[in-house]
């Protein structure tokens, strides 16, 4: 799109979409191939296929290897597809084993359960709540996909994509990060989608002929094995999926766009919930609202100009905070000046003082600026702070690394003002002898 509207021509390779989707795949992949079996199985009946809202079924337990139990035929969702998998139980013998995730092998789905169940005959029982809260999150990401793709154009792409139970999130090619009124018109025309209760349906194809009918923009989440391939068609939107997914876009639920940031240069990621997941979403901003109004004493209506007010406050009251330090190093500066001590009509100031880092700063940059030369200690933070001072033809970093000597110490800065942290406090004694040692030494 950006293309055309230059007048540049751009010409993608055939493969190009196929590439780019099996790049999406490849990450899940090789996190499989870390799972080994010791013996082949056949491939499980997968149930969540025909009916994604099979919550109780009956299975044989053919198999159990390091931790995961192997089934015959299963409801249980592998993690796939971005889609978090499903967890429940295994009641065997009237034991009730938990599933705590669910991946798949080879065609094999492999459940991760607490501890081993006899081989036979078993039930398993799928949370509920997760799957629903799954499904609407992943029948939302094809709605959400699509509503972008038709108000900003077909070069907007999934680059990756997450579905968890109380939030999901999408990763689509762009080439800038959307504003807050994009935002928000995306998420009304998304809602649309959802509200026009339109049907979400699934079925098998052939990959060959599939690709010939919708093109390789199936492959927005990857690249499915196979010679047939799962098509999915959320309203207008068709994809080759495997997740599972509502029967009509009217059972997502309100869709809500909680944050949109770009990630890195040309993608951009949003993060949404929907139905239970979105009004929890919101009671969570409405609860934060409430808070803040209630420490600043104002109606919600009135944060944004009460905090606008309270932060111009705040900026010129540290500007006043800064001034009135600058008047107290100077103040405390006249004090020393008038306490120093002279070496050949240059006066040396040599101190310990009660004072943080950027004080000392503040305090001997003075000093510099009136000409005098010397160090400066304080104790504070579990540290001791260091800040020599120089002038005409003396350096303050020599006068550091001498301090550092005896201190244990070491820093850096410029040949007017050098810091750096000890690991001894010296007294002001001490300091001012190695002071008249190295001035002494220098002529």
């Amino acid at each position: 799109r950006v293309a055309e509207e230059k007048n540049v021509r751009v010409d993608f390779p055939p493969d190009f979409y196929s590439e780019l989707a099996k790049r999406h795949s490849k990450a899940i992949k090789e996190k499989k191939e870390e799972i080994k079996l010791s013996k082949s199985y056949p491939k499980t009946e997968k149930l969540y296929y025909d009916n994604p809202k099979l919550f109780e079924f009956s299975a044989r337990a053919i198999g159990f290897e390091n931790g995961f139990l192997i089934l015959d035929r299963t409801a249980f969702y592998p993690e796939s597809g971005g889609q978090d998998s499903d967890t429940g139980f295994i009641i065997s013998d009237g034991m009730r084993v938990k599933v705590s995730y669910v991946t798949e092998l080879d065609g094999v789905v492999l459940h991760k359960i607490d501890g081993p169940v006899p081989l036979g005959e078993v039930k398993g029982v799928i949370d509920q709540e997760r799957r629903l809260r799954h499904m609407r999150h992943h029948s939302a990401t094809h709605v959400l996909l699509y509503t972008l793709q038709k108000l900003y154009g077909k070069h907007i792409w999934q680059a990756g994509a997450r579905k968890e139970t109380d939030k999901a999130r999408l990763d689509v090619t762009h080439y800038k990060k959307f504003s807050d009124e994009e935002v928000r018109e995306i998420e009304k025309i998304a809602n649309r989608e959802v509200f026009a209760n339109k049907e979400i349906i699934w079925f098998w194809m052939d990959r060959i002929e599939a690709e010939r009918k919708f093109g390789f923009r199936l492959y927005q989440g990857g690249v499915p094995p196979g010679k047939e391939i799962r098509i999915v068609c959320v309203g207008d939107d068709v994809q080759a999926c495997g997740g599972t997914h509502c029967s009509k876009t009217g059972e997502i639920g309100l869709i809500k766009i909680l944050s949109v940031d770009s990630i890195q240069d040309g993608v951009v990621r949003f993060e949404f919930a929907v139905a239970e997941a979105a009004i929890e979403a919101i009671a969570k901003m409405e609860s934060l609202l409430k808070e803040s109004s209630k420490i600043l004493r104002v109606e919600p209506q009135m944060l944004p100009k009460t905090v606008e007010r309270f932060f111009e406050e705040w900026k010129e009251q540290k500007k006043e905070i800064e001034r009135l330090k600058e008047k107290i190093a100077e103040l405390n500066g006249e004090n020393l000046l008038r306490a120093a001590e002279d070496f050949n009509g240059l006066k040396v100031v040599a101190e310990v003082i009660d004072a943080d880092m950027a004080e000392l700063q503040k305090l001997a940059d003075y000093l510099s600026r009136k000409g005098a030369l010397g160090c400066l200690m304080a104790q504070g933070e579990g540290r001791v702070f260091v800040v020599a001072f120089a002038s005409g033809n003396y350096d303050a970093r020599e006068i550091l690394r001498e301090v550092g000597k005896y201190a244990k110490g070491s820093g850096g800065g410029r040949k007017e003002l050098a810091q750096g942290a000890a690991e001894r406090l010296l007294t002001r004694d001490e300091l001012a002898s190695i002071i008249f040692e190295y001035l002494s030494r220098k002529g």
